[in-house]
């Protein structure tokens, strides 16, 4: 990732001929030794380059490439990315609602994953701030609250088969606390916790840390709309998971 990260670095400079250059050779590179997270990270600057060049057609491409692995190979960095760089596609459209919903998307699952998606979001503020600085206005604050209600899995394999749908013509995409909201690994962790299992134990189990085990145990509490282990062990018992 080091030519992207280059390339990250000349956006927030401005220099965005440079960016894309390099983008360009690391898209390049990584296609040929079949790296497709690497090659996504690309693909998600090149997105924010696109938004810049006024090019939102040839942005959202990039975006629902990215979102197209991320959902796929379980990436949620990508997926939190994706979703910020849409946000911030739709904003530059003048599509406010939508564009807070698909930001409070993100930082839902920025913060259900412990993940700090700190450079693109300091990339999309230069759409997303304006908004930001108004989402107390009632039509933006139920947006926000809009937002943090989306099923993100839905969404995202939504904009991977037909990109953004328009504002007025889509359903709303709510999350529905079930065990088929679970990733497959998701669905393993909870059917040990409810085993009474410590996550070191089931780290053990699975062949994984115990640092992956804690976020997994954490994206599944907030999946469920639980606090705790013993609320967590109920539900997989009511479901036929434990």
């Amino acid at each position: 990732m080091g030519l992207t990260m280059q390339a990250s670095s000349l956006v927030l400079a401005g220099r965005l001929t440079e960016a894309r250059a390099l983008l360009e050779e690391a898209l390049d590179w990584t296609q040929g030794i079949h790296n497709h997270i690497g090659r996504s990270w690309s693909w998600l600057i090149l997105a924010v380059v696109e938004l810049h060049a006024d090019q939102p057609v040839a942005a959202e491409e990039a975006l629902r490439r990215v979102l197209e692995v991320g959902l796929g190979l379980q990436v949620p960095d990508l997926q939190i990315g994706g979703l910020i760089g849409m946000a911030a596609l739709l904003a530059q459209q003048g599509r406010p609602t939508q564009a807070l919903e698909y930001w409070s998307a993100a930082e839902t699952l920025q913060a259900a994953r412990n993940y700090n998606a700190g450079l693109m979001r300091m990339m999309s503020l230069f759409w997303m701030a304006p908004l930001l600085a108004r989402q107390q206005e009632p039509e933006l604050a139920r947006a926000v609250q809009a937002g943090q209600s989306l099923d993100v899995t839905a969404l995202i394999g939504e904009l991977v088969a037909t990109g953004i749908p328009d504002e007025h013509l889509r359903p709303p995409v709510v999350r529905v606390r079930t065990p088929f909201a679970l990733t497959p690994r998701e669905t393993q962790v909870l059917g040990l916790l409810a085993q009474g299992l410590s996550n070191k134990q089931i780290a053990a189990q699975l062949g994984s840390g115990v640092y992956t085990v804690n976020d997994q145990v954490k994206a599944v509490f907030s999946k469920l709309g639980v606090s705790n282990r013993a609320a967590a062990t109920r539900y997989a018992l009511e479901h036929g998971l434990g």
